[in-house]
Protein backbone atom coordinates (compact mmCIF):
# COMPACT_ATOMS: atom_id res chain seq x y z
CA UNK A 1 0.00 0.00 0.00
CA UNK A 2 1.42 3.42 -1.28
CA UNK A 3 0.08 6.28 1.62
CA UNK A 4 1.04 9.48 -0.53
CA UNK A 5 2.70 13.03 0.83
CA UNK A 6 0.50 15.64 1.97
CA UNK A 7 -0.15 18.24 -0.66
CA UNK A 8 -0.40 22.12 0.50
CA UNK A 9 -0.16 25.15 -1.78
CA UNK A 10 2.46 27.33 -0.76
CA UNK A 11 0.41 30.66 -1.81
CA UNK A 12 -2.52 29.46 0.46
CA UNK A 13 0.46 28.48 3.53
CA UNK A 14 1.38 32.20 2.92
CA UNK A 15 -1.71 33.61 2.99
CA UNK A 16 -2.71 31.70 5.99
CA UNK A 17 0.41 32.33 7.71
CA UNK A 18 0.74 35.78 6.86
CA UNK A 19 4.46 36.09 5.18
CA UNK A 20 7.23 34.60 3.73
CA UNK A 21 9.53 34.82 6.94
CA UNK A 22 6.72 33.85 9.11
CA UNK A 23 6.47 30.62 6.83
CA UNK A 24 10.29 30.26 7.37
CA UNK A 25 10.00 30.58 11.16
CA UNK A 26 7.26 28.44 11.36
CA UNK A 27 9.09 25.68 9.89
CA UNK A 28 12.09 26.54 11.15
CA UNK A 29 13.89 27.04 7.38
CA UNK A 30 15.64 29.75 5.95
CA UNK A 31 13.69 32.68 4.11
CA UNK A 32 15.76 31.92 1.25
CA UNK A 33 14.55 28.32 1.23
CA UNK A 34 10.91 29.85 0.94
CA UNK A 35 11.55 32.53 -1.36
CA UNK A 36 12.96 29.04 -3.43
CA UNK A 37 10.38 27.42 -3.40
CA UNK A 38 8.04 29.97 -4.39
CA UNK A 39 10.49 30.61 -7.56
CA UNK A 40 9.36 27.05 -8.25
CA UNK A 41 5.81 27.37 -7.49
CA UNK A 42 3.35 24.88 -6.56
CA UNK A 43 3.39 22.70 -3.45
CA UNK A 44 5.35 23.15 -0.11
CA UNK A 45 7.87 19.88 -0.41
CA UNK A 46 6.76 16.93 1.21
CA UNK A 47 9.39 16.99 4.53
CA UNK A 48 7.61 20.54 4.98
CA UNK A 49 4.06 19.76 3.94
CA UNK A 50 4.53 17.23 6.47
CA UNK A 51 5.78 19.82 9.21
CA UNK A 52 2.95 22.16 8.25
CA UNK A 53 0.28 19.92 9.13
CA UNK A 54 1.57 19.16 12.48
CA UNK A 55 1.71 22.59 13.15
CA UNK A 56 -1.18 23.44 11.30
CA UNK A 57 -3.44 22.78 14.25
CA UNK A 58 -1.42 24.64 16.83
CA UNK A 59 -1.82 28.43 14.22
CA UNK A 60 -4.45 30.60 14.33
CA UNK A 61 -4.83 33.28 12.16
CA UNK A 62 -5.58 36.77 12.91
CA UNK A 63 -6.57 39.63 11.16
CA UNK A 64 -5.31 43.36 12.18
CA UNK A 65 -6.50 46.34 10.62
CA UNK A 66 -6.13 46.15 6.99
CA UNK A 67 -2.62 43.56 7.74
CA UNK A 68 -2.89 39.92 8.37
CA UNK A 69 -1.18 38.13 10.93
CA UNK A 70 -0.70 35.00 12.98
CA UNK A 71 -0.32 34.27 16.37
CA UNK A 72 1.01 30.86 17.53
CA UNK A 73 -1.78 29.01 20.14
CA UNK A 74 0.74 28.33 22.68
CA UNK A 75 1.74 32.16 23.50
CA UNK A 76 4.54 32.44 21.00
CA UNK A 77 4.13 35.66 19.35
CA UNK A 78 5.60 35.21 15.67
Amino acid sequence: MHIADPQFNLNDALKFVGSQAKLAKVLNVSKTAVTDWKKAGGNLPPLQAYRFREILPQLKPTRAPGKPTMRYMAGVQL
